[in-house]
């Protein structure tokens, strides 16, 4: 079947499959990048690089990509974490590239896995097809693999989007862009596997669905080789895992104190400034008011003295006339 298409065999038809899917993925990204610059051309750079948004944004990688799967070790700085990463992902492609090869047509080789379904005995002209296979397999065959590695295509598709946002700085690009393009690209090529080791080995429906769970078990080696670190060494496996993302709740929780006090800070500011100018304001009415009870008040005091002034003088009068009769009286005595 492959050999119509121009490929030589299974084999590098899977190649060309797998480079087909980053090739896909990383034209997502710039197109996606292109998307997102259009739509943020007129927010500022601090509103679109939000420390808030990039900490959900790591928070919800980390959860994509699997809390207990060895995967998580590629959104750590670790060197030691990304070569567990990367083996991890390199025993997988390796154990199904073993399908791919045994189920590779190749008449000469003993070891193909392939199996014939027409029988042509020699005292017969006519051949029989030995074959149990039919449609209800194949349905059960693609219900079971949705239901299995839809999770992760979608995943795997949302962080090569994620890997596209502007507010992220290049690296944090890449480490989501690889492990998105990785974990879409091993989960499509499980699928492709799947059907081409069942279209060239299955002969019942019953078979069919033994084949894929057999090859499904290759897509949780990454969580398998997780527990087995788990068990072997715990600590150290936390450390990595606070590499990644152990100190996000303590610097989310810093951020928001910081943010809060600054909304206070600019609360505190701009009252203060309602105050000054509100003090501005009414002072030169307050002035005003001031002079003008000072001005009445000098007015009635004047008032006031000059009436006190023309009232006690007749009785001033009238004591120093009487003081003078006196003086006169006594001095004719």
């Amino acid at each position: 079947m492959v050999q119509e298409a121009g490929f030589k065999d299974y084999v590098v038809f899977s190649l060309a499959f797998l480079a087909i899917l980053i090739g896909v993925s990383g034209v997502l990204a710039l197109a996606v990048f292109a998307y997102d610059k259009h739509q943020n051309r007129h927010v500022p750079r601090e509103t679109i690089r939000s420390p808030e948004l990039i900490s959900g944004d790591e928070k919800y990688a980390l959860s994509a990509i699997g809390e207990d799967s060895a995967y998580k070790f590629f959104q750590g700085k670790s060197w030691f974490g990304w070569m567990i990463y990367l083996a991890t992902v390199g025993v997988q492609i390796w154990l199904l590239f073993i399908f791919v090869t045994a189920a590779d047509i190749d008449l000469a080789d003993e070891t193909s896995a392939l199996v014939y379904t027409w029988k042509c005995p020699r005292d017969r002209v006519e051949c029989e097809f030995k074959g149990d296979l039919t449609l209800q397999g194949w349905v059960l065959f693609f219900i079971l693999m949705v239901a299995y590695l839809m999770k992760d295509f979608v995943n795997g598709s949302k962080l090569v989007v994620l890997s596209a946002k502007e507010r992220h700085v290049r690296d944090a690009r890449v480490r989501y862009f690889v492990g998105g393009t990785v974990l879409t690209a091993v989960t499509l090529f499980t699928l492709g596997v799947s059907v081409i080791y069942n279209y060239a080995t299955a002969t019942s429906n019953p078979e069919l669905v033994a084949n894929s769970v057999i090859i499904l078990f290759i897509a949780d080696i990454d969580e398998k080789l997780y527990g087995i670190l788990m068990a072997i060494n715990p600590g150290w496996v936390k450390e990595i895992s606070c590499e990644v993302g152990g100190s996000d709740e303590e610097e989310s929780q810093t951020i928001r104190d910081l943010r809060r006090e600054m909304k206070d800070f600019r609360e505190s500011l701009r009252l203060l400034e309602q105050q000054v100018r509100g003090g501005n304001a009414t002072q030169p009415q307050a002035i005003g008011s001031s002079s003008r009870h000072s001005n009445v008040s000098s007015r009635s005091s004047s008032s006031s003295g000059g009436g006190s002034d023309w009232s006690g003088s007749p009785p001033r009068f009238r004591n120093t006339r009487r003081q003078r009769g006196r003086s006169s009286t006594m001095a004719e005595f």
